[in-house]
């Protein structure tokens, strides 16, 4: 399968030679395929990180990337679909998710966010938890550039909570919009109850968020992974 879009690249402010990348194409961008995707039309999104301070040698990529097919059939690509069906050994150890918020501010307090999101499967689509985002400025007054907060995420069997700071910076492609991204270098999972009591590790994320009606709503959409040590 071949895709060709636009992805936006900002930088970083938090780390020199660093961007954030990110494409949400309005139109589709698959231009051919073969085998079971010959005839397949549909668009290609993501969010991710984006390393230059090898360019224009090398460019390092950690990108989160959906595609989705026109029409939708059961065939989805997922982590389930992409490992052949067979589980590898530690495959309990991560979790991922699509975060899709209307980014409704619930908190009374003026310098405090709250936001309650669903979680989503990336194979299917169905919605498989919660997650409730509270975050403050972490840099500078508002909107600030680094936002530092703790996201609680609610499964049926557990709860696993975190606590991150996420940068972020204007999309050049989208005005009004911004893209941002976290990779924490250190362990930021802080309790869990339930399957997940007594495990460690770390929570990633990478999307965009929509600032024109700032300071509420903000709308945001994005990728989470879960990472366990055990």
């Amino acid at each position: 399968m071949v895709s060709r879009g636009q992805w936006s690249v900002t930088p970083d402010s938090t780390r020199p030679g660093f961007a954030f990348g990110g494409s949400r194409p309005e139109r589709d961008t698959i231009v051919s395929g073969t085998g079971r995707f010959a005839g397949r039309t549909g668009r290609v999104s993501g969010w991710g990180i984006v390393d230059l301070r090898g360019f224009p040698g090398r460019i390092g990529l950690d990108v989160r990337t959906l595609i989705r097919f026109e029409p939708t059939d059961a065939n989805v690509l997922g982590r389930q679909e992409l490992i052949l069906g067979h589980e590898p050994p530690g495959a309990d150890h991560f979790q991922s998710e699509l975060f899709r918020s209307q980014g409704v501010n619930e908190s009374k307090d003026p310098t405090r966010f709250l936001v309650n999101t669903p979680l989503f499967s990336l194979s299917d689509g169905s919605q498989i938890g919660t997650v409730t985002d509270s975050f403050t400025c972490g840099a500078g007054p508002p909107p600030c550039q680094v936002l530092d907060g703790t996201a609680t995420l609610q499964y049926p069997d557990g709860v696993v909570t975190a606590h991150f700071e996420v940068p972020f910076s204007p999309d050049p492609g989208r005005p009004g919009f911004y893209l941002f991204g976290s990779r924490p270098t250190e362990d930021n999972i802080v309790s869990a109850t339930g399957a997940y009591t007594g495990r460690t590790g770390r929570l990633s994320v990478s999307g965009a968020v929509d600032m024109r009606h700032f300071p509420s709503p903000i709308p945001y959409e994005g990728v989470g992974l879960l990472v366990f040590n055990n």
